[in-house]
């Protein structure tokens, strides 16, 4: 139960960093409370299932999110690249998590996955064009990001769906459920920020999305 009030703080911090003024005036302080509800949701549920591989490495990845938070936020300075050097190492953690360490083995499912992600990779280079996706200064970076997200997104659904069909309905929830509103997130975030037109209501669906996703990765714990 512990954890899941936590996820439900996140989410409820979530909306209301969004709608009221003293969190809005806050933007900052509001993003990393947001960011520190995720974390204390993946270290609730590890004090309930008990320390394991799994939670130590979700935890770090957990917190890599956290910095990362704290860094984008400055968005036209060259610590934005840091922050995404930072969410790169937590999606680095996160697919060698659904990769090496869980079971059973993807390889079984290794054609699927790789059909994936090549209709992943069409889907997001017609994002590109139809929004006119541009990145400035740090190309290379936030493109090898963009694969890096692409492939979490793929394996972190692969490894849902795997446990799913074995019977683990809620932890494969968990995980398609996160994979899919973090992919999302970062959509929204890179329409916001290189794209064009721009979305009015860009930054509540970053938040509302991505928040959510690291609440759940932390409740798969």
């Amino acid at each position: 139960i512990i954890p899941i009030i936590f996820l439900a703080a996140t989410i409820i911090i979530t909306v209301l960093s969004q709608l009221l003024p003293v969190f809005k005036n806050k933007a900052l302080c509001s993003k990393m409370l947001c960011s520190s509800f995720f974390l204390f949701t993946g270290i609730a549920s590890t004090f309930c299932s008990g320390i394991s591989q799994y939670s130590f490495l979700m935890i770090a990845a957990l917190f890599f999110g956290l910095l990362g938070d704290f860094w984008l936020d400055y968005k036209k300075s060259k610590y934005f690249l840091l922050g995404v050097l930072f969410f790169s190492i937590g999606h680095l953690i996160y697919l060698y998590t659904f990769i090496f360490v869980l079971n059973p083995s993807l390889v079984p499912y290794t054609k699927q996955i790789i059909l994936g992600f090549l209709a992943l990779c069409v889907a997001a280079v017609i994002e590109v064009f139809v929004d006119k996706i541009r990145f400035p200064k740090g190309r290379r970076i936030m493109i090898a990001y963009s694969f890096l997200l692409m492939f979490s997104f793929i394996f972190a659904v692969s490894r849902g769906v795997v446990s799913i069909i074995n019977g683990n309905n809620a932890f494969g929830t968990c995980l398609v459920a996160a994979g899919g509103l973090f992919l999302l997130s970062d959509t929204f975030l890179a329409v916001s920020l290189y794209g064009k037109p721009k979305l009015k209501c860009n930054d509540i669906l970053v938040a509302y999305t991505y928040f959510p996703a690291q609440a759940l990765f932390g409740l798969s714990i």
